[in-house]
């Protein structure tokens, strides 16, 4: 089926989500194999990124962590009553401009995850955006959605912990 996808498409986009990894329709380097390392890859598990052709073709993985945290920092930023159809669709789209053509170049389909907590700004700031322009949210500038949305973003700290120490 890959083989047959790389006949007719150039650059073929393959979404392989399946959970667990065990389970997965294929893996990064069928998909490299049957595109000739023109694929780009998008699991729901983590996979290795492949070599291929003398250059490293990128995996991504397609988590909900892209999307859902950002969608409700950008409802609750907003006060949205509600979360629309076209809040998710602005939310894609933000999340689909935050690839830069030299990723894309690489193979990637998603932002690094390293990049995630700015991720989840740009998606907030797209959803209250949106829920703005719907009448749905506040009526405030998009500079000020981006300093609230900033603020309000979840810092994790963790205390150590150390059972049975006085002061721990």
């Amino acid at each position: 089926m890959l083989s047959a996808i790389a006949s007719y498409e150039p650059r073929p986009v393959i979404l392989a989500l399946s959970n667990p990894t065990s389970r997965c329709e294929c893996t990064a380097a069928d998909v490299a194999k049957a595109t000739d390392g023109r694929g780009m890859f998008a699991a729901g598990s983590p996979f290795a990124d492949v070599e291929w052709g003398g250059r490293t073709v990128v995996t991504s993985q397609c988590n909900n962590l892209y999307v859902f945290p950002g969608v409700g920092l950008g409802a609750l930023v907003a006060k949205a009553p509600k979360v629309t159809h076209e809040m998710f669709v602005a939310a894609s789209r933000a999340l689909s401009d935050l690839v830069t053509p030299e990723q894309e170049a690489q193979g990637y389909l998603l932002p690094p995850m390293r990049d995630i907590r700015a991720v989840s700004r740009a998606v907030a700031k797209a959803v209250a955006i949106e829920a703005r322009n719907a009448g749905l949210g506040r009526l405030l500038d998009d500079s000020k959605y981006e300093e609230i949305i900033a603020r309000a973003q979840w810092e994790p700290k963790y205390t150590p912990y150390r059972p049975g120490k006085a002061g721990g």
